[in-house]
């Protein structure tokens, strides 16, 4: 409810460049996953919901690792050309070449604006994904950990499907928690505003920090 409140603030306000673009769309990721968390814990389908939490935890490390270091970005959306571009290409097998093409010049483009908005950040062209993210935000104990535990459900394994994980099943709404934080701070210092999120973070921190692997 707070992020959703965070979010509906900025209603009516420009984003500031592409950065604040990625910060507010990366929150109402966290925002979507954690509205279908709930509803799912409130149906006791807890399996299901903890299906959700990988994709909160994907959307927290990004927003850490660019809060961090922000040329980051540009990396993030080299590797997303780069896989998107493989995902694409069984679409068009007839026309390998033109794909490619096609690709290419979308890409040169991005870069030309990205240059022109940034000209302090480094292009590399080096893809990055989500694990080097994570060493880049300080929180690769966290990824090695929880993010690894919540990939058993994504991936269909064993372990997840015969129930073989409840052990930590009490680790779910703290994780959901910590990203709807992370999520929260990315909307106010995109100009949104929480009345609330001071003591809401503070109370939130007391219970949790120090058992998680997340850096206060």
């Amino acid at each position: 409810m707070s992020l959703a409140c965070a979010l509906g603030s900025l209603d009516g306000k420009e984003r500031n460049g592409l950065g604040e673009a990625f910060k507010v769309f990366c929150a109402i990721h966290i925002n979507r996953a954690a509205d279908g968390f709930i509803a799912l814990r409130d149906l006791r389908r807890d399996y299901a919901a903890r299906m959700l939490v990988r994709p909160a935890m994907e959307a927290m490390f990004k927003l850490l690792a660019v809060k961090r270091e922000p040329s980051l970005l540009f990396r993030i959306a080299c590797y997303e050309h780069q896989q998107d571009e493989k995902w694409a290409r069984p679409f068009a097998p007839g026309a390998s070449d033109e794909h490619k093409a096609a690709f290419q010049t979308k890409w040169e483009s991005f870069k030309n604006s990205y240059a022109e908005a940034y000209p302090d950040h480094e292009l590399c062209e080096s893809p990055v994904d989500l694990r080097a993210l994570a060493a880049k935000a300080g929180v690769d104990p966290y990824y090695d950990s929880h993010y690894r535990l919540y990939c058993q459900y994504t991936h269909a394994a064993l372990r997840a499907t015969t129930d073989g994980l409840e052990v930590f099943s009490h680790e779910d709404e703290r994780v959901i928690g910590f990203a709807l934080i992370v999520a929260i701070e990315a909307v106010l210092e995109c100009g949104g505003n929480s009345n609330e999120f001071s003591a809401l973070r503070e109370k939130f921190l007391a219970t949790h920090n120090g058992e998680s692997g997340l850096p206060e």
